[in-house]
């Protein structure tokens, strides 16, 4: 099932950074694992959406009887990761980020470094869809060269 949710700009970006994998809302939709959030950023204090929306799928669900002490009845707690539900085709154009963190058009050919980005979900339809997820990016490459330079 999808289920349109309005989420707070803090959290809306802590989602796009990779800071915050999990949702905790009132379950008064029944959600379910499988489930997909299209979670749009809504700014309280003007009281519009910003337009920015970002699809994620339930991977787990907490509720109270698992968790007594710490989740209110009729609340859950969900793990949740982007959700991508487009994959292009043959000689799609396509956006990634690379490591330097500059945005690179590309065409999908179906070769294995091809699968790989779509596979850690540097793959986006548009250039306004990688930058929202440039920091994320720049962020993950850096830790990997930090890893990397140490076991050497």
């Amino acid at each position: 099932m999808i289920h349109e949710l309005k989420i707070k700009p803090k959290f809306f970006q802590d989602i796009i950074n990779g800071i915050k994998n999990f949702e905790i809302r009132k379950n008064d939709r029944m959600f379910r694992v499988g489930d997909i959030l299209v979670l749009s950023e809504f700014d309280y204090r003007d009281n519009t959406y910003t337009g920015n929306q970002i699809k994620v799928k339930v991977d787990n669900i907490l509720t109270h009887d698992d968790f007594p002490d710490g989740i209110p009845i009729d609340y859950v707690v969900m793990n949740i990761r982007r959700y991508n539900s487009w994959i292009p085709v043959q000689n799609d154009i396509y956006y990634r980020i690379d490591i330097d963190g500059d945005i690179v058009e590309d065409t999908w050919e179906e070769t294995t470094f091809d699968y790989a980005v779509l596979m850690i979900g540097n793959c986006f339809k548009s250039k306004v869809q990688a930058a929202m997820y440039k920091n994320y990016y720049v962020h993950l490459y850096k830790g990997y060269q930090n890893e990397k330079y140490k076991r050497n």
